[in-house]
């Protein structure tokens, strides 16, 4: 086990998978890789689903796995919330005949190394669809190794065959993210948005081979301190340094392993200088800061009347470590 930072204190540990590097002789044999539910639509009118690259789609009732009908490749189906019943959903076949309703339903292409498409996408695992009053929530079922690979290069970026190493680095915090935050969504029926509320996720179209060789790599590895997955934050850009999370969001305790650190890279530059957020400016005049201060001062303060009074000056009052 290698540890970083202090001993016994910030580490990368090994999840139990099945992709992990060989265990020691006499070791258990590890569980099954953890598996990730990934809301890519919620609230949707409508979705469509369809096999890819000549894979047929077995569709089957969520709840009780009664097979429901079977999608040839190429074929698409479109799934709409029932018109009587917003808790149910039909699906509707090319030749605009419906099933009947149904509470919900799992696709998952049956042939071997095919996937599902959905929304115009493809991705691994199964799709699970439901529907609410708000329409339908359409869940990417995928284990977490698949899910890391089509997160990190959405997240790091494309990167020369001499930055592997910040591309490992990523695997592992993109994991880490992921299994940290497993039910935060719990109230939706998954685990993680597929945008930039948990990690950009954008299934087989954006898997490279470096992406799928950090993986590899990483396998199983995550970043741990005294014991727990860490809160893994991570971001595009810093100015200059990184910033305390107590700094970054309000409602956060300090952590003792996500500190400011520099990002002074010597000679003059950061290593976020290559950013385009790097540096920008943002001008307001004085009726739209009004406007904005009206909107957002509420939640934090109370404003009684017409909300605001003139603003006469701006000063900085305090400023954080960073």
């Amino acid at each position: 086990m290698r540890h970083w930072l202090k001993p016994s204190a910030l580490s990368v540990a090994l999840l139990a998978s099945a992709g992990c590097p060989t265990r020691p002789s006499g070791a258990p044999a590890p569980s099954a890789e953890p598996e990730l539910r990934i809301g890519l639509a919620v609230g949707a009118a409508n979705a469509s689903i369809g096999g890819a690259e000549g894979g047929e789609l077995f569709v089957s009732d969520a709840a009780s796995g009664t097979p429901v009908g079977s999608i040839p490749a190429g074929v698409r189906w479109v799934v709409r919330p029932d018109s009587a019943d917003p808790s149910r959903l039909r699906l509707v076949r090319p030749d605009s005949t419906p099933t009947e309703p149904l509470r919900g339903i799992a696709v998952v292409n049956v042939t071997e190394n095919r996937f599902v498409i959905a929304n115009g996408r493809r991705y691994r695992g199964r799709i699970n669809i439901t529907s609410g009053r708000g329409g339908l929530t359409v869940v990417n079922r995928v284990n977490v190794e698949s899910y890391v690979a089509g997160v990190v290069g959405p997240e790091i970026g494309p990167r020369r065959s001499d930055e592997l190493a910040a591309v490992l680095a990523q695997a592992i915090v993109s994991r880490s993210f992921a299994i940290r935050n497993r039910g935060r969504w719990e109230s939706l029926g998954f685990d993680a948005y597929a945008d930039t509320r948990d990690q950009v996720y954008l299934g087989v179209a954006v898997e490279t081979e470096q992406a799928w060789e950090a993986v590899r790599r990483t396998a199983g590895q995550v970043l741990k301190y005294d014991g727990d997955v860490i809160d893994a934050y991570f971001h595009s850009t810093c100015g200059f340094s990184t910033a305390g999370v107590d700094e970054a969001f309000a409602t956060a305790r300090a952590r003792p392993y996500l500190r400011p650190v520099s990002d002074d890279r010597g000679g003059g530059h950061s290593y976020c200088d290559i950013s385009p957020r790097f540096r920008w400016r943002e001008e307001w005049d004085a009726s739209k800061l009004r406007a904005i201060l009206s909107r957002t001062l509420p939640t934090v303060t109370p404003l009684s009347g017409d909300g605001m009074q003139r603003i006469t000056d701006v000063t900085v009052s305090r400023s954080t470590r960073s």
